[in-house]
């Protein structure tokens, strides 16, 4: 009796696991690594470059107000200032054999025409702890080294990506760095925020 009681239990066993659906482990990929250091100035300027070197001042200001993404952002503006300006990210190492995708946050006020220009610096092999400019990348075209198209005006945040194969680079990159200029800086306000770099995967 206990046998025929058990088989009964054993049988009722196998067809509930058998009718109960079970939940496919869900793939999510790994966040993908920026290569940008405070992208979103969430620690200042720090990590940026602005000419300091030449004793130059911050070629504007962190605000906390209408952020993109976290608590700040960083406007390039100075008033007064007559040559071009600009904010530079950390020296990045890439490889020559992956592809790579930059995107930059920007929202404009009163910003005047072809005054906004994004570029990426190459690096080569240091020499006596210095690296060589190699000069700017050109993933379009070889004549082409300007990598936004004209944005001017007023207008609210905008993500823009740049695709920057690596074999467009030149074979000697070794690093390289994001350059974000405003031309005119004396004239309106360009917002920056949510600086990235990562490599490209093959959704991308």
């Amino acid at each position: 009796m206990f046998q025929k009681y058990m088989l009964i239990i054993a049988i009722f066993t196998v067809i509930f696991c058998l009718h109960t659906p079970t939940r496919a482990a869900e793939k999510t990929d790994p966040p993908k690594t920026n290569l940008v250091v405070n992208g979103s100035f969430e620690q200042g300027i720090k990590s940026w470059g602005y000419r300091q070197w030449d004793g130059l001042p911050v070629p504007g200001h962190v605000a906390k107000e209408n952020a993109f993404a976290g608590d700040n952002c960083f406007v390039l503006t100075e008033p007064g200032t007559v040559e071009p300006r600009f904010i530079r990210s950390n020296h990045f190492t890439v490889n020559l054999k992956e592809n790579y995708i930059i995107n930059v946050t920007l929202a404009l006020q009163d910003i005047p025409k072809n005054s906004i220009k994004i570029r990426v610096l190459q690096y080569g092999i240091p020499v006596n702890n210095k690296a060589p400019v190699l000069g700017w990348a050109r993933p379009v075209n070889k004549n082409v080294y300007e990598l936004l198209p004209d944005i001017h005006g007023t207008a609210d945040w905008k993500t823009y990506s740049i695709k920057i194969p690596g074999k467009s680079l030149d074979g000697r990159t070794q690093k390289i760095s994001i350059f974000i200029m405003h031309e005119k800086p004396s004239i309106g306000e360009l917002k920056i925020d949510a600086v990235t770099c990562t490599v490209q995967s093959p959704q991308d």
